[in-house]
């Protein structure tokens, strides 16, 4: 059986985060000190997104999974060197609703840092990737708009209720050199396709196991550019 096409945003931001390496300075320097992107205080933006997520005292779990959490491809293969952290770190711009550290409960962020070692691919789905979004998305206006995530779901960034799907903003539009930080009251829910619902889900266990068997990654040349 095919793969269902869920992976190609994944495989799109991989590509986009192998190139961080080649920013130079003037990419920073673009996207630093936009004064539209200052915070609620008007301040400039001197730190990455990583150091003002590393330095929060109130986001010290998101920052220990963030430091743990690789990034995936695909659902096997890993990029072994390059973690969430490092890429929150680049010149890649990006918006973050990072959960305060009162919205996990100790068996809840136990749960994902055990992951991080034994099916990292679904920290990236159901947790990383469900709270990171490319560029900068700041609450500016009253909209509500529908943002893709980096996992390839759409969520719904209220900015008249001050909600990212359905949680409360703690914080907002916090500058950083490589895009915006929000920080927000709980986890944003993960909801399954109906693909990673038969595959990932545990009322269907057996027969996931079975879809994956059959699963096959082929690279198709008439529809790849050089």
């Amino acid at each position: 059986m095919k793969r269902f096409n869920k992976y190609f945003s994944a495989i799109a931001l991989g590509a986009v985060l192998m190139a961080v390496p080649g920013c130079t300075d003037s990419w920073d320097e673009h996207f630093g000190n936009e004064g539209d992107f200052a915070n609620d205080e008007n301040s400039v933006a001197t730190k990455t997104l990583w150091e003002q997520i590393s330095s929060n005292p109130n986001l010290t779990k998101f920052a220990a999974i963030a430091k743990k959490a690789k990034f995936y491809k695909d659902d096997i293969h890993p990029v072994e060197t390059y973690t969430y952290a490092k890429m929150l770190q680049s010149g890649q711009v990006c918006t973050v609703w990072a959960p305060t550290d009162d919205s996990f409960s100790d068996a809840e962020y136990e749960k994902w840092m055990e992951m991080c070692e034994t099916n990292g691919y679904n920290v990236q789905q159901q947790f990383m990737g469900n709270h990171i979004a490319l560029w900068r998305h700041n609450v500016s206006n009253a909209t509500i708009d529908t943002i893709k995530m980096i996992n390839g779901k759409n969520l719904i960034f209220d900015k008249i209720e001050m909600t990212m799907q359905g949680v409360g903003l703690n914080t907002k539009n916090t500058a950083a050199i490589n895009g915006t930080l929000h920080t927000i009251d709980g986890i944003t829910p993960f909801r399954y396709n109906f693909n990673e619902y038969l595959k990932f889900g545990n009322e269907l266990k057996e027969f996931g196991a079975y879809l994956i068997s059959k699963d096959t990654i082929y690279f198709n040349t008439n529809a790849s550019i050089e």
